[in-house]
């Protein structure tokens, strides 16, 4: 690959990064709700992943799953049973929790 190339690429997944997203309203949102700190100590999971995601593109994975449907229809399946069972979870722990509470003044 080029350097023209890779600095391209770079510069595209910047911007792909920097554009308003599900990552930003959340960021956002936590930032308003319960303040600066908390929405910062969010950055780094937000930018570790997004690291990751450009990293796995730029190895090539994007290029494997366009050329295997099998193995893209496996992975889809694969993350469709973890948001599953990440729900499942939440449900249970929200049970547990009791739910959201306004305390009484």
């Amino acid at each position: 690959m080029t350097l023209e190339l890779w600095l391209s690429f770079i510069a595209a997944s910047l911007l792909i990064v920097a554009s308003p997203g599900p990552a930003v309203a959340l960021l956002v949102t936590t930032g308003v709700t319960q303040g600066r700190r908390a929405a910062l100590s969010l950055l780094p999971g937000y930018l570790l992943g997004d690291l990751a995601a450009m990293t796995l593109s730029f190895a090539g994975v994007g290029a494997l799953l366009m050329a295997s449907a099998e193995l893209f229809g496996v992975l889809k399946w694969l993350g469709a049973a973890y948001l599953v069972y990440l729900g499942i979870r939440m449900w249970r722990e929200a049970g547990q929790l009791g739910g959201w509470r306004i305390p009484h003044q």
